[in-house]
């Protein structure tokens, strides 16, 4: 739709909007009405519906079966809505950026919420999920910042990826006893989430699925589950030889890897912001610690750098640093010492908020792979590279808003130089071009 278009759907105040649905918009009041029976359009993210978003209240026919796709998307001054008895599915996106609506009671005939719903919602502090609602979809509810509980029915069998995520005055979750499936990230980032218990019924939990959650002291898992185990709130598969998610918000400083263990899962320490020593016996056929960092047997892959420490140096004896080895850490200072040849693996330097420097010492060979430096934010971070001369890191290393400069860091007393910006937009991808060799990429959440 070109800009002629739009203007000129916005200035309509009625139309079809399925087969046998039909609307009107007063623009008076702000008070659109829906008519007739049956299934409502999908419209596109470019579409101006309605004539705008500007609606304030919103009257749905009993006879309605289904909310298309982006119908109500960034209608900013909707605050409230009742959907009728009739409607059994709403549409990807359907009520995504509605930041004034507060509280949505889903009517039993609903069986599927579709991704990106309710996503970003963020006056949303209550929601009611019937028992007919079979599937959450990915990105449901992500990023409804006021949401404080949520209760999955047991008719529930999956939670998409992302569904709850970035949540974070979410302090509660009861999951149904036929949830079978959680998905990645499904509640990373639920910053307010204390505890979670896993019913038996789950078989799948998905990568990050808790990650991030840094007032979450435990993980309980339900005695009968068959898939899953937990000790001292920590996650397990069944037989406990693999290592899933420690929660984030444990307050223990050291930590002891039982000896079944031969597998740990990617970023499985994110943000434990307490943990400044993991330990593993001897008797481990597969990992081995060394002055609280966890590695391979050999020593020479760093696997996973407590997120407590605050500097940590590299040895020569290290040959690769592992995906999500330094992730949510508060280190603000990584060494790589003389002679030290080592790989950075995807995600090695994932979410380290506090990082403002990264020294790389002479003779060093450090690779940095791709989007070994990663950010999910928006926010700008900046990091001091200090190494040899005509040293840099590779754009494709990373990711997210992310300012790389080639000194030492500025003392408080010394004013920050603002660098020209130049910006390329290739797709989803924004690569911005600082003067001065610094090097500036941004990119969207999928």
């Amino acid at each position: 739709m070109n800009d002629s278009d739009s203007s000129e759907a916005a200035s309509e105040t009625s139309g079809s909007c399925g087969a046998d649905l039909a609307w009107s918009y007063d623009s008076s009041t702000g008070a659109l009405t829906v008519t007739g029976s049956g299934s409502m359009t999908d419209f596109s993210y470019s579409d101006t519906r309605w004539g705008g978003n500007d609606i304030k209240s919103v009257s749905l026919p009993d006879g309605l079966t289904s909310i298309g796709g982006f119908a109500f998307r960034g209608c900013t001054s909707l605050s409230s809505v009742t959907i009728p008895d009739s409607v059994t599915s709403i549409g990807y996106y359907a009520f995504s950026g509605c930041t004034s609506l507060s509280s949505v009671t889903i009517p039993d005939s609903v069986t599927y919420i579709g991704y990106d719903a309710f996503s970003g919602c963020t006056s949303l502090s209550s929601v009611t999920i019937p028992d007919s609602v079979t599937s959450i979809g990915n990105y449901a509810f992500s990023e409804c910042t006021s949401l404080t509980s949520v209760t999955i029915p047991d008719s529930v069998t999956y939670i998409g990826n992302y569904a709850f995520f970035g949540c974070t005055s979410l302090t509660s979750v009861t999951l149904g006893n036929s949830v079978t499936s959680i998905g990645d990230s499904a509640f990373y980032g639920c910053t307010s989430l204390t505890s979670v218990t896993i019913p038996d019924s789950v078989t799948s939990i998905g990568g990050f699925a808790f990650s991030r959650c840094t007032s979450l002291t435990a993980i309980n898992v339900a005695e009968g589950n068959t898939a899953y185990v937990s000790e001292n709130g920590v996650l397990f598969n069944k037989s406990k030889t693999s290592l899933i998610q420690y929660p984030a918000g444990k307050t223990d400083s050291a930590y002891t890897i039982p000896d079944s263990v031969t597998s740990i899962g990617y970023y499985a320490f994110l943000s434990a912001d307490s943990l400044k020593s993991i330990e593993i016996s001897g008797n481990n056929p597969n990992f081995s610690s060394r002055s609280g960092c966890l590695y391979d047997k050999t020593g020479m892959t760093l696997r996973v750098c407590p997120a407590g420490l605050g500097t940590f140096t590299v040895g020569k004896d290290v040959a690769s640093v592992y995906s999500g080895a330094f992730s949510g850490n508060n280190l603000n200072e990584v060494v790589f010492s003389e002679g030290a040849s080592a790989t950075l693996g995807e995600g090695a330097f994932y979410d380290c908020m506090n990082l403002k420097k990264i020294v790389i010492e002479s003779n060093a060979n450090v690779v940095f792979n791709v989007m070994s430096i990663g950010f999910l934010d928006s926010e700008k971070h900046t990091i001091c590279v200090v190494a040899p001369e005509g040293y840099t890191i590779p754009e494709s290393a990373l990711y997210g808003n992310i300012e790389i400069i080639y000194s030492e860091p500025p003392s408080d007393s010394e004013d920050r130089k603002e660098f020209p910006i130049i910006y390329v937009v290739i797709g989803a991808i924004a690569v911005l071009a600082l003067a001065g060799g610094a090097i500036v990429v941004k990119k969207r959440k999928a």
